[in-house]
């Protein structure tokens, strides 16, 4: 897959701040977490990592979701893995859907509901990390359409997932898995919502924190 290199230049800057989030880290005593290179195994049991991927695909038949098959990426830009992907949008029945949410108070203390914020993104992915392993999750978040200055549209999405099954040094494992999502859209180009079999390209940041199958209690 041909892979856009001002898109990697880019996620490459978010990786370099991301090392200095590890700094941090250490300072306040996060000792053994790091976001370069290998997964770090944080209390040894914990794969904690952020990493990145590039992916093409398209819109579901629906016209409400996307397919995208990516390249994942640790935040050294080291190839680790690929994903497949399957999202679809909820509660959205044109793009005017995914416009912005309104504005709410918050008050330290208070009771009751919390406001539910629609439309409601849904997805699943596997990812192929290779030798050690395959990993499954499932989530949901939200997806929204920003309309920029210059015409540019932005389709942005974030979902946290938990992971569902696992193969090799996954197999039994446990954790979370937070996926934030671009598509970019330049002026006068298709909308993905709404548009069955539109080609689309979409970049994501995740996060890692599974606990492997050892170190998981049995029942």
């Amino acid at each position: 897959m041909e892979i856009n290199q001002s898109l990697i230049a880019t996620l490459n800057r978010i990786a370099d701040r991301l090392g200095a989030l590890d700094h941090i880290a250490g300072c306040l005593g996060g000792g053994g977490m790091r976001v370069q290179g290998q997964p770090a195994l944080v209390g040894v049991s914990e794969e904690f990592a952020n990493r990145y991927a590039v992916g093409e695909g398209e819109v579901r038949k629906d016209g409400k979701g996307l397919s995208v098959q990516y390249e994942v990426f640790d935040a050294s830009g080291e190839r680790v893995g690929s994903k497949l992907m399957s999202g679809v949008v909820e509660g959205a029945e044109s793009p005017e859907d995914l416009g912005a949410p309104k504005m709410v108070r918050v008050k330290f203390g208070e009771t009751g509901k919390i406001e539910n914020l629609l439309p409601t993104v849904l997805l699943k992915a596997t990812y192929d990390f290779g030798s050690r392993g395959s990993m499954t999750v499932l989530g949901k978040g939200t997806s929204q359409l920003i309309q920029l200055a210059n015409g540019t549209t932005v389709l942005a999405d974030a979902a946290t997932t938990a992971v569902a099954g696992g193969t090799g040094v996954y197999e039994g494992a446990r954790g979370i898995v937070s996926i934030i999502g671009l598509v970019t859209i330049e002026a006068g180009g298709t909308l993905p919502f709404g548009s069955p079999g539109a080609a689309v390209k979409q970049s994501t940041v995740e996060t890692f924190r599974v606990f492997s199958g050892a170190a998981v209690a049995r029942a």
